[in-house]
């Protein structure tokens, strides 16, 4: 939540000029079939909607750019949101690395001996969980939570 007012009128520019503009630009499909003139006036507030998401995402910057409490703010906002996509990143992974083991312990079925120990999915994932980590560490990163 923005509390600044001038940052909170410049962010709120910027969204009725997206408004406008989306509401301009979705109605084409009726502009020019149902009736001319409502064609003529959707097409007459694009230059409107343009110019006051300019003036909003200019005005937005400029006071963000001249308050450094404001950018902190986004860069704790961001650094956090950064961590979760990692998170979602390698849980991703740990997934595609599982159906890959899964075809080539299917594939290599005919080849197993009693030799070899049987290991649990839990096991698995605790490996690749371990793995993952560890590559992790090797290029200077943070650890990864657990999903």
């Amino acid at each position: 939540m923005v509390h600044d007012e001038q940052i909170r009128k410049s962010l709120l520019t910027c969204s009725v000029g997206i408004v406008i503009l989306f509401g301009s630009v979705q109605i084409e499909s009726l502009q020019y079939h149902v009736f001319p003139p409502y064609g003529l006036v959707t097409e007459a507030f694009i230059p409107v909607g343009a110019y006051l998401l300019f003036v909003g995402i200019f005005t937005s910057a400029k006071h963000i750019s001249r308050d450094a409490q404001v950018r902190k703010e986004f860069y704790k906002s961001a650094s956090s949101q950064l961590t979760l996509l990692q998170t979602i990143g390698v849980t991703q992974m740990e997934k595609e690395l599982e159906g890959q083991i899964k075809s080539l312990e299917e594939r290599f079925k005919p080849l197993e001996t009693q030799d070899e120990p049987d290991l649990k999915d839990e096991e698995i994932k605790e490996i690749l969980h371990d793995v993952l980590t560890e590559l992790y560490y090797s290029k200077g990163k943070k650890p990864i939570q657990s999903s």
